[in-house]
């Protein structure tokens, strides 16, 4: 849920930082539009493999020898 409200807030602020300095936003590295798209997509992509990670990183164990359940009755 953090994931879910925190991209849109800060992919457009790292966007402007990248791209900037542009009208209304002073500061940037001046990096091309092209380039700022991929590192945006590229983070937002790791933000939510991160939350899928820790979100079903206890299913983990079903891959590996972990336990196992043993059907009674």
């Amino acid at each position: 849920m953090f994931a879910d409200s925190f991209v849109p807030v800060v992919i457009p602020l790292v966007f402007l930082t990248l791209i900037g300095p542009v009208q209304g936003w002073g500061m940037g590295l001046g990096v091309g539009e092209d380039e700022a798209v991929l590192a945006c997509a590229a983070l937002t992509s790791l933000i939510f493999l991160g939350r899928a990670v820790y979100n079903f990183g206890h299913e983990a164990q079903t891959f590996g020898a972990g336990k196992r359940k043993i059907k009674t009755a």
